[in-house]
Formats: structure tokens, C-alpha cells, sequence
């Protein structure tokens, strides 16, 4: 976490808040205890300008409520960017998740610090801006810039890039920063905090892409989760559509027991009967293993795409309760026609 920390040091401008305001820290969420996360998720709220004492309001608040859930929630329209750094650093060395309803400026950089980062409620917000010093703001057109001026923008700068290295984000978002000034906000689009990697949730899986087709390379539809390590594969070997399931983090014990484990003798692969006959698995050179399932002719259902995870065909021991295999449905119908046309 070294190199967080060396980026917020290297930041010497801020973004001040323009209210007296600052964030509070509430609890959200259900109140009682139970087992499952979904019926009675709790979070901790935090709603307000980010100032100065936010960092250290949090750590107060964790001190008067050590059990609080590991999720903060952030309603916040931005303020102090040093402290925003601050608090995203803290967040990240706690093992924070963070959740956003409306998350602009300053804000933005603190929700960066969670490990898992998704957006809630109707109509969600994620907004960034140029960062600047108040009094520039106010006389943007007095000639008063030293060389220490641009030297410390320049450490700014590259302060924020490394902060959104050390976070996990693609630097391209400080780019889009540049799109908007002090008094204007750039809104980022849902595929944007994706691509970005400002929205990440490590088993997300990203929309179909058609790859391969260039030098002889066969032509294969793709989905990845957002962290990568694991990576669904369409393709067409020797006429027949062949499905495959990459996972750099699986026992390929595991992939071997599911494979021959069905009740019914297949697997329901894309809506298609596929028999065991006609599935294998391996493990990967690196590390973790691959299942493949040779698709029966017949019309894909974009809209089946889990795998190990249908409750009334595989034992108990192979079922994926999680749904980290439970891909997406995004363009999949699409890349599938396109692969199809390839197989004729």
C-alpha cells in the first residue's frame, strides 16, 4: 500500500468543499443479524462534503462501532481531494467494499479505495472534474503562476495517476477528468465506470467480444470477468461450436468431479443437452484448469449461461452457489450468429 500513500503525498492542491457540512456516518441498512446478505444487507452510510476530519470521523465512528459491516455507502458531492485520497487509502487498508448513489469530484477517489465498488439506488451518479486550487477558480484569469505553480500541478497529476494504478483503475479516468472544469462535472456512463474499472466487481462478467480471425486464427466470442481470471470462450474446432471455461483460481480436481457429476447425464450449456461423453476438463500451464463442452447442434439461449449452477442437475458438492459462473447474457446473441456462420 506503499504507493498509495506516496500519491497522496505527492498532491499538494485540493479541491475545497464550499459547505461547513461535512460527511456523516450513520448506519444503513437492515439492523438485525441473519444469514442471508441479501435479505438483511447492512452498510454504513456516508452522505455529505468531504472534508479535512472526514478520515478521522470515519476512524471515530469504526472505534464507537467495531462491528459495523465492511461497506460504505457514499452520497457525497465531493470536497477536500486530499482527504478524499485519504479516506480511499483508509478504506482499502480496512478491506472496504464501497457503494455509490451519488459520487462526484473528491468523492469519486474515495469510492476508488474499495475493493469491490458498485453503484446502487435509481439513477446512480459517478462524476469527476479538472482539480484545482479555490482562489484559481475564483480569478482564473489573473496572472499569478510561478514555476512552483506547474511544478506542483505536474506532481498532481502524476499523484492521481498513480493513486488510480494503486487502486486498480485504469489511468484513462484522469484523463477524462480534463473533459470538464472546475464548475462543470463529467458523468460517467455505465460502460465507461466498467471499462474503467471504477465499477468493479471481480466475478462481473464483461459483454461478448468477438476476437481472433487474423492470421489464421480461429474466430472465438469471448467474456471475461473484470478481474480477469476467469474467461468464457465460444468458438467453432473442426465444424463443431465448442464452449470453454477458463479459470486461473480453480482446482482442476473440482472441474473433473462436476464434469462427470451430472444426475441426468448432461450438462444444460447454453439451453443445449450437452452429455458428459462430450465434456472434459484439463488442467491450464499457470495455474487453475479449463472445462470444455462440445455444443449439440441447435439454437443457443443466450439466456442460459450459467454452468454448475442448476440446483436439480448436479450434486451438491458441484453446485455454484455463488453464481461466479453464471456469465452474461450482454451481446452473446450476436457473437453467437457470428461464430455459427463460421461452423457452416
Amino acid at each position: 500500500m506503499g504507493a498509495v500513500t506516496r500519491a497522496c503525498g505527492v498532491l499538494l492542491w485540493a479541491l475545497a468543499s464550499t459547505s461547513a457540512q461535512g460527511m456523516d456516518f450513520t448506519h444503513g441498512g437492515s439492523k438485525e443479524a441473519c444469514r442471508d446478505p441479501d435479505a438483511c444487507k447492512a452498510w454504513i452510510e456516508g452522505a455529505g462534503d468531504i472534508t479535512e476530519d472526514t478520515p478521522a470521523a470515519l476512524a471515530r465512528y469504526l472505534e464507537a462501532n467495531p462491528y459495523s459491516p465492511r461497506i460504505l455507502r457514499l452520497n457525497s458531492p465531493g470536497g477536500s481531494l486530499t482527504a478524499g485520497l485519504e479516506l480511499g487509502v483508509m478504506l482499502r487498508k480496512a478491506g472496504f467494499d464501497t457503494e455509490a448513489q451519488l459520487c462526484a469530484s473528491a468523492c469519486l477517489y474515495a469510492f476508488l479505495g474499495g475493493e469491490k465498488r458498485t453503484i446502487v439506488g435509481i439513477e446512480p451518479q459517478l462524476g469527476i472534474h479538472r482539480f484545482y486550487r479555490e482562489e484559481a477558480a475564483a480569478m482564473p484569469d489573473v496572472a499569478a503562476y510561478t514555476g512552483r505553480d506547474l511544478d506542483s500541478t505536474q506532481r498532481a497529476m502524476a499523484g492521481l495517476l498513480l493513486y488510480t494504478l494503486a487502486m486498480g483503475v485504469d489511468p484513462g479516468l484522469i484523463v477524462l477528468s480534463a473533459d470538464a472544469g472546475p464548475e462543470e462535472m463529467r458523468w460517467l456512463d455505465l460502460k465507461e465506470a466498467v471499462d474503467l474499472k471504477v465499477i468493479f466487481e471481480p466475478n462481473r462478467w464483461k459483454p461478448w467480444e468477438i476476437e481472433g480471425g487474423e492470421t489464421g486464427r480461429p474466430v472465438s466470442a469471448v467474456s471475461s470477468t473484470q478481474d480477469g481470471t476467469k474467461v468464457m470462450q465460444l468458438s467453432c474446432m473442426s465444424g463443431v461450436r465448442v464452449l470453454r471455461l477458463f479459470d486461473t483460481e480453480q482446482d482442476p480436481r473440482w472441474f473433473e468431479q462436476c464434469r462427470v457429476g451430472t444426475f441426468n447425464g448432461t450438462h444444460q450449456i447454453l439451453g443445449l443437452p450437452v452429455t458428459t461423453a462430450n465434456a472434459l476438463s484439463r488442467d491450464v500451464p499457470g495455474g487453475g484448469a479449463m472445462v470444455a463442452f462440445i455444443l449439440p447442434p441447435g439454437r443457443i439461449d443466450p439466456n442460459q449461461t450459467s454452468i454448475f449452477e442448476r440446483m436439480d442437475d448436479y450434486p451438491m458438492s458441484c453446485i455454484d452457489l455463488n453464481g461466479t459462473y453464471a456469465g452474461t447474457s450482454a451481446r452473446l446473441q450476436a457473437m453467437a450468429s457470428l461464430i455459427d456462420a463460421t461452423c457452416r
